[in-house]
């Protein structure tokens, strides 16, 4: 929802839609069939984010910010998918290159280290869905909201302490609420917000009302 807002200590300070990259735009659906929330009844919101799952509609709608440590993330996201069968689930698809692809064609700058460790954090297949630690659900749609921590000096592996990440359960014709496990850095580094369609079989999946709470720990300087 171009609305839509991120949040630090209580006070809105981002319209996530002009984080997008011009590319990354072009997932925006301007069709109230496919919104999720109007904000009364004297007037419509008429936009919702679609990942179609081809090869530049499996990942998007990036919230990119850095954070200290002790500073606490939570998240959410409405989604909703239209007509899945069981047929549509299937192994998880490469998702680092797409990633680093929006960030590095964005306005934000973006250092070597954020891009160089999703390149070696996501494996030579660009995955991480079915590698060591990160199962899914193989009964549901590849469709999910996730968060990337990156620490200030880069990582070459992704642990779960880097990735935390939920999957629809109950998103066919509904829109269902996706709600990420709070995070609390532990250091200082780059967090990256964004929902993925991951599966192999090209579905459409509708994500709206993008909401991301920052509240930052006070730095305590001692002399």
């Amino acid at each position: 929802e171009p609305d839509a807002t991120v949040d630090v200590n209580g006070e809105s300070v981002v319209n996530d839609t002009d984080l997008l990259t011009d590319t990354d735009k072009g997932n925006i659906i301007p069709d109230n069939v496919f919104d999720h929330t109007d904000p009364h009844p004297s007037a419509t919101y008429q936009h919702a984010y679609v990942l179609n799952g081809n090869a530049s509609g499996r990942a998007g709608s990036v919230v990119q910010f850095n954070v200290g440590a002790g500073d606490v993330v939570n998240s959410k996201v409405q989604v909703k998918l239209f007509n899945i069968t069981s047929n549509q689930v299937v192994d998880p698809v490469a998702i680092g290159g797409i990633l680093t692809n929006i960030l590095t064609s964005g306005t934000t700058p973006v250092s070597e280290g954020v891009t160089g460790s999703i390149s070696s954090g996501y494996g030579p297949t660009g995955g991480l869905f079915g590698t060591d630690g990160f199962d899914y659900d193989d009964t549901q749609p590849m469709v999910f909201l996730n968060m990337l921590f990156i620490p200030a000096d880069g990582f070459d592996e992704v642990t779960d302490a880097h990735f935390k990440y939920v999957q629809v359960t109950n998103a066919n014709n509904v829109w269902e609420e996706l709600t990420l496990p709070e995070f609390e850095a532990e250091e200082p580094g780059t967090v990256m917000i964004y929902v993925s369609n991951e599966g192999g079989v090209q579905l459409e999946a509708y994500f709206d009302d993008m909401n991301v709470v920052v509240d930052e720990h006070p730095v305590i300087q001692k002399d």
